[in-house]
């Protein structure tokens, strides 16, 4: 939906979350902000914030709420998490049989029995017994808006599909022109008639039912010509909207009485509201008065995006004349119920079309002939595709996809605690540590499984407190390269690469790493091949050398974030080799992995069964002193030190961070 007032929705309901937060007083507010970190929109919280997090907060967070009760998910049922943590507020979704008159409606919305159990939540904690992950691109802005918030995303899970869901369009909302973020989703909720649920906005806005479609047209003045209303004049395309409209009114009256190209005031004592569903009502009082409204799109390049104008103007008893979406003609009852610009050479074409309608009345009122005829079916399925009784329709479709993929994929868990998360990282060496004089590290047996050669893959997920020489991964001895060693290398200049020593010599990426933010880190090996160790940052190549020899085997145990033969106890600031920050996501692989990958595995979590996975440290467990490794391989990790387990629900999504973080 385009423009940011009378047809911006997302906008709306940005404005009536923000107003809701905003009543909580100070307490409520900080305690709200810890919660958000706590949730992954922000650095990870410390054990003290999250101790503080008492969910004193606007009900749109449930990650930390004490008064939770478990969640015991039936066999058959099908539960969605919304983890933008937008949706459910503008569509009141998961809110039982009956959800109150959303601010965009003037009813209460009545919603079918669902033959499927189905569950709404916002709450993270439930993405381990979630059927499916819902995105909505609203929720992070327009641009520079998600530049400056980028996405955090959770961890994929084998069976969980990711849904976009958004009414948008990808010159408005350009996130959607991000091909790192676009292709993480697996399935589609969009106006797009190929999505998986298709949603329309083909609605009972306001007080309107569905049955109002039906009713005669009202009577119009003579001088009621034609309407406009439009407060987006510029974004998203719509200049080209503005101008056409502009255009069009050198050669017949055009009321506009929106932001744009204003000339007109709205009947007295009506008035704009603040209530959408009665400016909605406001809207079609006002139009219906005309005997032709502009519904004309934001863009016309873009199939299917078919917003709340054409509604209005069927509602209201007024003709379309309509400027969008090519596929309009699947969209509306019948062939001769809109006015399509695109039939017309030039505005003053469709001028003098649309004064000749005017001045001859037989004509004109063949433009309602539809309301007496049946609907045709698809016309019928629009109407019933209404995003506000949507949600049954996406539990069924899951369901259904469900049952088809039983028998191919694993039972996800049917039971969690609401509040709590199964999504952490290792903290090494904070500063606790550095004044109790001690080191931190995980210690790792030896196995062969672990003795790497000619061809091999290492990637984790790190996030630096302070830029120094710190292991990631060690099985060496220091400066002796018998083994491998990737860390990160802080050079003389003091900025921090990714470094892999290995094969008698050391490797180092070309990519400045800062502190407080997260990377995903990776490197490939092998001495079979040209140019044979690359690296990779976020996905993206990071530099490549030639491999001098393969990698030495040894009998050293393997230590994350500590070096391998380094002797614990006392140390100062920069002692060299110890990770000062924090380590996710550690994955060893005998084979090279190829760069699409690589990049598909960044939000992945591993199930132990990939192939030539050695390793796998996902450090999810939260509590205790032994992180478990997925695979096979069982090579379990015992915790040293000080060690600390941080929530890490989700990290972030595009490449763009410029700033340090701290």
């Amino acid at each position: 939906m385009a423009g940011r007032a009378l047809a911006g929705l997302c906008a709306v309901a940005v404005v009536l979350f923000t107003a809701t937060y905003l009543l909580h007083d100070r307490e409520d507010l900080v305690s709200h902000e810890a919660c958000r970190r706590f949730t992954g929109l922000s650095t990870p919280p410390t054990a003290e914030t999250i101790q503080e997090c008492d969910c004193k907060r606007p009900p749109s967070d449930a990650v930390c709420d004490p008064l939770a009760l478990p969640h015991e998910k039936d066999k058959d049922e099908i539960v969605v998490v919304m983890w933008d943590n937008t949706l459910g507020t503008p569509f009141y979704w998961g809110d039982g049989p009956i959800a109150k008159a959303p601010n965009y409606a003037g009813f209460d919305i009545v919603k079918e029995e669902c033959p499927v159990k189905c569950t709404f939540s916002k709450d993270r904690s439930m993405v381990t017994v979630a059927d499916a992950l819902l995105f909505d691109v609203c929720w992070y802005g327009v641009d520079p808006e998600w530049r400056e918030r980028p996405p955090y995303m959770p961890e994929r899970r084998e069976g969980q599909p990711w849904i976009w869901f958004t009414y948008e369009q990808p010159d408005y909302f350009n996130l959607m022109k991000e091909a790192e973020y676009m292709r993480l989703f697996d399935l589609e909720m969009t106006y797009n008639s190929k999505s998986f649920v298709q949603i329309t906005y083909m609605c009972p806005w306001g007080h309107k039912e569905f049955a109002n479609l039906r009713d005669p047209a009202p009577p119009k003045a003579p001088d009621k010509l034609a309407a406009f209303v439009a407060s987006n004049c510029g974004s998203g395309g719509a200049e080209e909207r503005t101008d056409y409209v502009r255009t069009l009114m050198k050669y017949m009256q055009v009321d506009s009485f929106g932001v744009c190209l204003h000339n007109a005031e709205i009947p007295e004592g009506l008035g704009w509201h603040t209530h959408f569903g009665t400016m909605m009502d406001i809207k079609m009082h006002t139009i219906a008065q005309y005997k032709f409204f502009l519904a004309f799109e934001n863009t016309d390049k873009v199939d299917d995006y078919v917003t709340e104008k054409l509604m209005n103007a069927f509602l209201a008893g007024t003709v379309p004349v309509y400027r969008g979406s090519s596929t309009i003609s699947q969209w509306i009852p019948s062939n001769h119920s809109i006015i399509d610009v695109r039939d017309f050479p030039s505005p003053e074409v469709l001028a003098r079309y649309l004064v000749h309608l005017n001045a001859h009345e037989e004509e004109y009122q063949k433009y309602f002939a539809w309301k007496k005829d049946p609907f045709p079916p698809r016309f019928q399925k629009l109407l019933d595709g209404c995003v506000f009784f949507a949600e049954c329709r996406l539990c069924k479709a899951l369901h259904e996809r469900r049952s088809r993929e039983r028998n191919e994929q694993p039972l996800l868990n049917t039971s969690v605690s609401a509040g709590t998360i199964d999504a952490y990282a290792l903290e090494f060496n904070r500063i606790d540590t550095r004044i109790r004089q001690t080191e931190d590290f995980v210690q790792v047996r030896h196995s062969e499984s672990l003795d790497l050669e000619d061809e091999y893959t290492i990637m984790a997920w790190i996030n630096l407190n302070m830029v120094n020489d710190g292991r990631i991964v060690d099985k060496a001895k220091a400066g002796a390269v018998d083994g491998y060693e990737f860390d990160v290398y802080r050079c003389s200049q003091g900025r921090g690469h990714i470094r892999l020593c290995a094969g008698g010599i050391c490797h180092t990426g070309k990519r400045e790493l800062r502190r407080g933010i997260w990377y995903h880190a990776a490197v490939s090996f092998s001495s079979r091949r040209k140019r044979g160790v690359r690296f990779y940052v976020n996905g993206k190549r990071d530099g490549e050398e030639s491999a001098v020899r393969p990698t030495e085997r040894n009998a050293y145990n393997l230590r994350l974030g500590n070096p391998a033969t380094g002797a614990s106890g006392w140390r100062p600031i920069h002692k060299p080799g110890v990770f000062d920050g924090m380590i996710d996501d550690v994955s060893i692989w005998k084979r090279v992995l190829p760069p699409r990958e690589i990049k598909a595995s960044m939000f992945k979590r591993f199930t132990g069964r990939e192939e030539g996975l050695s390793a796998y440290w996902g450090f999810n467990e939260g509590t205790g002193d032994v992180a478990h490794d997925a695979s096979p391989n069982e090579n379990h990790a015992a915790l040293r030190g000080a060690v600390r387990w941080i929530p890490s629900v989700s990290k972030p999504l595009l490449d763009i961070s410029t700033v340090e973080s701290m």
